[in-house]
Parts: C-alpha cells; sequence; structure tokens
C-alpha cells in the first residue's frame, strides 16, 4: 500500500443481524473465521487495486461479504475483471497454503480446518454469476460490451433475484436445517446487495515521500522503455524505497523521472498513457 491514506472498516447493519443469529445458535468461531477470511478477500482486491494504481478508502462488511469503495471511472474492462477476481484468487491461495501446512504439520489440522473451508467457500461463492459478487460483476462487465450499463445492471440483478428463488423453493421442498437456511438466507442477503451495493470505489494513489525523505529511506532505480505505461511504473512504487526511473528510447537513456515527477506526470495523466508522451 502506498502514501499515508486510511481506509475506513465500516459494517452494515445486515451483517450486525447476522452475526447475532449465528452466535445465537452456538456458531460464533464460524462467524468470527469467515469475517477474518472476507477481510483477507478484501485485501486482494486492495492488493491489486494498488498496483494498478489506485487505493481502496472504505471496506464494508456485507451479509454476503465485504465490499470496496470508490470511483473506478476511465479503468478498463479488462483491469476492472482483474480486479473483481484477485479476491477469491488470494482465498483460493490462502486454502493452499493451509493445505500446505498441513502437509508438513499435521497436527495444526483441527486448529485450521475451518479457516481452509471458509476460504475455499469464500472463494467459490464470489465467483458465482450473481451480481454484486465478485463473478456478477465480471458478468456486468462482459455484458457491458453488447448492452448499455443500466441494461446490463437490470440483467444482473434479475438473474441475482432468479438465484434467490431458486433457493427460497430449495429450502420449502428440502429437509429443514441450518444449512437450508443459510443457504435462503444468503439468496437475500445478494438481492439486498444487488439492488443496494454502490459500485467498487477506488481512488488514485498518493505517493508522498515527504515524511519518508525526513527519515531517509534507499533509492531504487528502475530502467524502463519509452513506450511502458504509467500503470507499469506505479507498480514499482513501494513504501521503504525511492523510486527513479530511467526512461530508454531506442536503446538509449533519454531522460531520468524522479518519484516525484512521476506524482506530477500522474495527477493529469490515464493510467494506460504510455511515459514516453510525457518525457
Amino acid at each position: 500500500m502506498f502514501g499515508t491514506y486510511k481506509i475506513k472498516l465500516k459494517i452494515h447493519p445486515l451483517f450486525v443481524v447476522l452475526g447475532v443469529l449465528v452466535i445465537f445458535i452456538g456458531n460464533a468461531s464460524v462467524f468470527f473465521i469467515y469475517t477474518f477470511v472476507a477481510l483477507i478477500h478484501e485485501c486482494g482486491h486492495a492488493f491489486c487495486a494498488s498496483k494498478m494504481g489506485y487505493n481502496l478508502n472504505k471496506i464494508v462488511l456485507m451479509p454476503y461479504g465485504a465490499v470496496v469503495k470508490g470511483d473506478t471511472d476511465g479503468i478498463s474492462v479488462k483491469d476492472d475483471i482483474i480486479l473483481s477476481v484477485s479476491g477469491p484468487l488470494l482465498n483460493f491461495l490462502t486454502a493452499i497454503v493451509f493445505v500446505a501446512v498441513w502437509w508438513f504439520f499435521p497436527l495444526t489440522y483441527p486448529y485450521t480446518d475451518i479457516a481452509a473451508y471458509a476460504s475455499l467457500s469464500v472463494g467459490f461463492l464470489n465467483l458465482l454469476p450473481f451480481y454484486p459478487l465478485d463473478g456478477g460483476r465480471v458478468l456486468y462487465r462482459f455484458l457491458s460490451f453488447k448492452l448499455s450499463n443500466k441494461t446490463s445492471l437490470t440483467l444482473c440483478r434479475v438473474l441475482s433475484c432468479a438465484f434467490a428463488f431458486a433457493l427460497l423453493i430449495a429450502f420449502i421442498f428440502m429437509e429443514k436445517s441450518i444449512n437450508t437456511a443459510s443457504m435462503m438466507l444468503f439468496g437475500v442477503f445478494t438481492v439486498v446487495g444487488a439492488f443496494t451495493a454502490e459500485r467498487q470505489n477506488y481512488q488514485k494513489i498518493n505517493f508522498s515521500t515527504q515524511r519518508a525523505l525526513e527519515r531517509g529511506i534507499e533509492v531504487k532505480r528502475v530502467a524502463v522503455n519509452d513506450n511502458t505505461k504509467i500503470k507499469k511504473l506505479l507498480s514499482f512504487l513501494q513504501n521503504d524505497k525511492y523510486v527513479q526511473f530511467d526512461v530508454y528510447v531506442g536503446g538509449k537513456m533519454q531522460k531520468s523521472i524522479s518519484q516525484d515527477e512521476l506524482y506530477g506526470i500522474f495527477e493529469k495523466a490515464d493510467i494506460y498513457d504510455e511515459i514516453g508522451k510525457y518525457l
């Protein structure tokens, strides 16, 4: 993460209701583990966003998971899709780490099995094509290729309602249990989220180095071509280093750009612009 910005954490009232219900039936530990896994999921989005030149400014805990907020105007469909799947991918990576730990330290299984299964389930659930889940956001972006944003969103919401209705029918005809009740609640909360969730929200990063320079930091030099995109340059920035970019044109060093100079360019540039445009 870059700069000195802060991420605000907000808890939706329905999340509190769900937590009280789960704790009431005696599954407090499961609830807190899934909450932790949901936050890890959002860390995946946050890390990916920072590498693309955006920060998160708010995380909202919702009954179906967590939501990030900001302004993604101008971001490409490809990068928006990458941002959407980054959360589930981190969940899968976390589950793999747990399995690796079991392999080397089998005695840890009883203490980490719920967290591993929670990571897998959160990852897979978020890939379902129902808005506002990550899979639904990906579907929304694909539909936007052919349809207007409003029509695409409407279709995604209709699909989410159909999903919730199917879960309700399953609850009615299946044997009543905590699992089927949880499925129904998940469907209800997904519909609520589909009509109330705001757009994913990121802000352009602010990599001010004033405080870092006061205490002294290491200088890092990076060589790039003039056709390297601003987005790629941003991925080299680090909290504990001051980056100097040497821009080459035709194999010869054309100009050296400091991190602060890049910040000045970034204020007026699109992240998909080539750095050569601003030499």
